[in-house]
């Protein structure tokens, strides 16, 4: 595949278990972003994510990711969001393209244009609120009253 091939991202990498045939060459672009995250020890699963989140960007601008634009940086979060992606997903798509821009474009100034979006966290059934814990009320049989 060519480095501005749109797909050339979309390809998910052979697992040590299986025979590692290629069906066409990584394009050069690719593998550097590879090699980037095997030096700072990605799992192999944050990878295969990564590759396919930048993968999404590419699919969305028709051309290669490393030609993103800010505008089109901002209108692929757009897109996402009208889409109805998860905020949780939208976050992690956004750490992929930081990693992308920063470290394999070398482009801070895109990553900064990036949006990271906050969103309320729920406690699970059970759990303590902040102002109960805050008041003391985690503090356990045997802590002698003293908290954890």
């Amino acid at each position: 595949m060519r480095a501005d091939d749109p797909g050339s991202f979309n390809r998910t990498e052979p697992s040590h278990d299986e025979p590692s045939v290629s069906l066409a060459p990584i394009s050069p672009l690719r593998q550097r972003l590879i090699d980037d995250m095997t030096m700072r020890r990605f799992s192999r699963e944050t990878q295969r994510n990564y590759l396919g989140d930048i993968g999404r960007l590419a699919a969305f601008l028709e051309r290669s990711a490393d030609t993103a634009s800010t505008e089109d940086l901002r209108r692929f979060q757009v897109a996402m969001q009208e889409g109805g992606v998860g905020v949780p997903t939208m976050n992690a798509v956004v750490s992929a393209l930081r990693f992308f821009l920063v470290h394999t474009l070398d482009r801070p100034d895109l990553a900064r244009k990036l949006v990271r979006l906050r969103y309320p966290r729920t406690l699970p059934d059970g759990a303590l609120s902040r102002p109960a814990w805050r008041r003391g009320s985690h503090s356990g049989v045997g802590s002698g009253g003293r908290g954890l």
